[in-house]
């Protein structure tokens, strides 16, 4: 009963967690807001993931994010062989269906802008779906992907016109590198396609805590 009775105490249920943290290796970092760089933040809420509690915060400034958050390395675990955007077993007929309208709508809004046979980037690529697709309607596409399979290798002196980044900005670590990265091979005539979840939705409003682009801890951001 007493045993009880103190882990019910947040600072010792703390203190469980960082041990168990400490056997599943993963390694936490704190980090400043990323749009002010100051330290202001409210908890907005609280999960618990393999016995691990994750935190999503508010800044002052009004920016949302996960903090702390697991270090670069230790997030790897969970991106695993069974995170959907990574594997094409088991899929529904259904999700199928969205996922063809979904490439479609994305191949048009690049096509808005070209007229010709577009090479493409597509960073965070997942299980390469999107560049099949592409390469099946005469497009010349690549994938990069830091926790999947589906990466090539590039080199600085490949230029894409087009940089696809459909709900992955969310998932970087350091958003300054990224875009460093994506410097390297574009030129001021290339364009840069961003989606990510909008915190500010509908559907974030009505489902509230059990809102589906929390993703903890995948995504690191909430724009």
């Amino acid at each position: 009963y007493n045993l009880l009775f103190y882990f019910k105490s947040i600072k010792l249920k703390d203190l469980f967690l960082r041990v168990m943290n400490n056997k599943c290796n993963i390694v936490f970092e704190k980090v400043n807001c990323f749009l002010c760089g100051r330290n202001r933040q409210e908890i907005l809420l609280s999960d618990y993931i393999d016995n691990m509690r994750f935190s999503i915060v508010k800044c002052k400034c009004s920016f949302v994010f996960l903090n702390p958050r697991p270090n670069e390395k230790s997030i790897k675990k969970y991106y695993h062989s069974k995170y959907l955007p990574h594997s094409r077993d088991n899929l529904s007929i259904i999700y199928k269906c969205i996922q063809k309208l979904s490439f479609n709508w994305k191949k048009k809004a690049i096509s808005k802008y070209f007229n010709y046979k577009v090479k493409v980037l597509d960073f965070g690529c997942g299980d390469g779906s999107f560049i099949s697709y592409l390469n099946n309607n005469n497009y010349n596409a690549f994938g990069y992907d830091k926790y999947s399979n589906s990466t090539f290798q590039v080199k600085p002196i490949d230029q894409f016109d087009a940089v696809t980044m459909w709900h992955s900005l969310e998932h970087v670590h350091s958003i300054k590198d990224t875009f460093d990265f994506i410097n390297l091979y574009t030129n001021s005539k290339s364009k840069l396609f961003v989606a990510v979840p909008n915190f500010n939705s509908l559907d974030r409003m009505i489902f509230n805590k059990k809102w589906i682009a929390y993703d903890i801890p995948r995504h690191l951001y909430h724009f």
